[in-house]
């Protein structure tokens, strides 16, 4: 269920007509009953959240296995979200709508960024939640204002100067 109601979301959101997203439509879309839906997931905004933390990960880590630099792993996936800003755009305000799981999404990035540095000492991880916490805000609005108030130049310049703070991130 989960693989195919990723893909259903997606072609949802995907959608310039876009409304608000139900459980039922939903429901009646994969095939499933809400009994089933609600085993796997609270409410809707929490699919919202499993689809942008599940495409983080695929994407980060997609570009991981081919061995690039992290910053061009980053610029590569701001590429992914302006091509995308759409369906990006339509997953926030669904998510928006509802309230805020987006610890979820600061985890993912924090994970990715963890994996990236290999730390392990208690401060270091305090201050790279900080980053990771600081570069979704800046991912988030850029996403929120359709993805044309700056430059996505200017969104990895942001983004690159949050984890030059920290030397032991390789870039």
């Amino acid at each position: 269920m989960l693989t195919k109601g990723r893909m259903t979301l997606m072609s949802l959101l995907a959608d310039r007509s876009f409304k608000k997203v139900t459980v039922t439509k939903f429901c009646q879309l994969v095939g499933i009953s809400r009994s089933s839906f609600y085993w796997a997931y609270p409410d809707i905004n929490y699919l919202c959240v499993d689809v942008i933390v599940h495409e983080f990960e695929v994407r980060f880590n997609e570009k991981r296995q081919k061995e690039a630099t992290l910053s061009k792993r980053i610029y590569e996936y701001l590429e992914y979200l302006q091509e995308n800003a759409l369906f990006y755009q339509n997953l926030s305000k669904q998510v928006q709508t509802g309230g805020c799981q987006c610890r979820s999404i600061k985890n993912a990035v924090y994970r990715a960024l963890a994996r990236e540095a290999q730390i392990e000492e208690s401060l270091q991880v305090r201050s790279l939640r900080i980053i990771a916490n600081n570069i979704y805000v800046i991912v988030r609005d850029w996403i929120r204002h359709r993805c044309r108030n700056m430059d996505i130049h200017d969104i990895y310049r942001a983004v690159i100067l949050q984890l030059r703070q920290e030397k032991w991130v390789n870039l």
